[in-house]
């Protein structure tokens, strides 16, 4: 319907306006009257989930260097206004040259001084921040701290290979100071 439509657009529109190299550029975009086509970067080797699943644990060194890059492309979003809000491994995507490319805009939001809060509840359950899980019911809307927590949640799982939480309602973390083998990787998650 229409309103497809009208999100792809926006989603076209907020990636044309970024560019950094730890994000999946929009090259360039065409439609006719069926169809809206966006041209990506190609990045063959996979996402964050795969190389998860088959490593079980990332190194410390490499959580970090992840990391960092997760850092900085987030960091570069927030500069340009934007709240990604959709940070999980799915969404991270590893070049050629091993490093990271975000993609998937399709709920990210253009936060402006006006109005820099949102209230609507997107992401994915085990990723999202408390205050974008409970904004609508508890009538408290959310901005750039949604984006940092979710970076928290990667920092655990990267390092311990399972999510802090066994239930999206859950707040109560599953892990353990055991957990971690390597007292660099707990001093990450501390």
């Amino acid at each position: 319907g229409s309103s497809w439509r009208k999100k792809i657009a926006l989603e076209k529109d907020l990636m044309a306006s970024l560019n950094h190299p730890f994000l999946v550029n929009l090259a360039y975009s065409f439609q006719n009257t069926e169809f809206l086509v966006l041209v990506m970067d190609l990045v063959p080797a996979g996402d964050l989930s795969e190389f998860v699943l088959t490593k079980k644990r990332l190194t410390p060194d490499q959580v970090r260097f992840i990391l960092m890059e997760v850092v900085c492309v987030i960091y570069y979003c927030h500069t340009q206004m934007v709240l990604y809000r959709d940070l999980k491994p799915e969404n991270v995507l590893i070049d050629a040259d091993g490093h990271i490319r975000l993609i998937d805009m399709g709920l990210a939001a253009r936060i402006t001084k006006k109005t820099p809060l949102r209230r609507s509840r997107v992401g994915t359950d085990c990723y999202m921040a408390p205050e974008v899980r409970w904004a609508k019911e508890r009538r408290q809307p959310y901005g750039l701290t949604c984006d940092w927590y979710t970076v928290g949640v990667l920092t655990y799982e990267f390092s311990a290979g399972t999510v802090p939480y066994a239930h999206p309602e859950d707040q109560t973390p599953s892990y353990r100071e055991h957990d971690f083998k390597d007292p660099h990787a707990m001093d990450m998650v501390k």
